[in-house]
């Protein structure tokens, strides 16, 4: 389904998992709602996702990736509340920062230096901390186009889920970069992958 749903054939993708809609787990809850936010369906992708949560509420995945659409869809307050009483990952405190800032909560500081904590600790471990968030955090919180740009074609070398190529979408539009436009453009085209939130960026050179 995965594989159907990134070369350019959604339909196909949900028939597949629709036809064990009796045994559906929160993994193919969490497909299904990735496949239906590229449709422009975010209904029922919030749908699939709020089952998932309920099915495996300690999946950090699926909680990500509902307070994102969560966000996209300008409910940030909701998604203050699903996070509210999550494990302090790296991740979650990355979209936590986002919410506040978004909702102007004075405690984005404090938020902030437990990032900066997470960071720190990480690199005396040797560690390496996703490009992903960290692309998420400086195009969204810090507003450094540059490194969010950098950061975000770091981490699509090697993850290229839908939030993964959308970030660098929006960090390319926002540094103004046509090359990495141009090669994301021609990545699109090679494999026939289909997101109309894409289409509704601002206008591709």
């Amino acid at each position: 389904a995965q594989v159907l749903g990134g070369t350019g054939r959604i339909s196909e993708a949900e028939t597949l998992l629709r036809s064990r809609a009796h045994a559906l787990d929160a993994w193919s809850l969490g497909v299904l709602a990735d496949l239906a936010t590229r449709r422009g369906n975010v209904r029922d992708a919030e749908r699939h996702l709020r089952k998932a949560l309920t099915l495996e509420p300690a999946n950090e995945a699926i909680r990500s990736a509902l307070c994102d659409l969560l966000i996209e869809r300008g409910a940030a307050a909701e998604a203050s509340v699903l996070l509210d009483h999550a494990s302090a990952s790296y991740g979650l405190l990355v979209r936590k920062a986002r919410v506040q800032s978004l909702l102007r909560d004075s405690a984005l500081m404090r938020t902030r230096e437990a990032l900066l904590e997470f960071e720190n600790l990480s690199e005396r471990r040797g560690d390496v901390l996703h490009a992903r968030e960290q692309a998420l955090l400086a195009l969204y919180i810090d507003r450094n186009v540059e490194r969010a740009l950098a950061m975000a074609r770091l981490n699509f070398e090697t993850q290229r889920e839908t939030i993964d190529i959308r970030l660098l979408a929006r960090a390319a539009l926002a540094s103004r970069d046509r090359t990495a436009l141009a090669e994301l453009h021609q990545w699109l085209r090679a494999t026939r992958f289909e997101d109309r939130c894409l289409s509704r960026l601002e206008r591709w050179p």
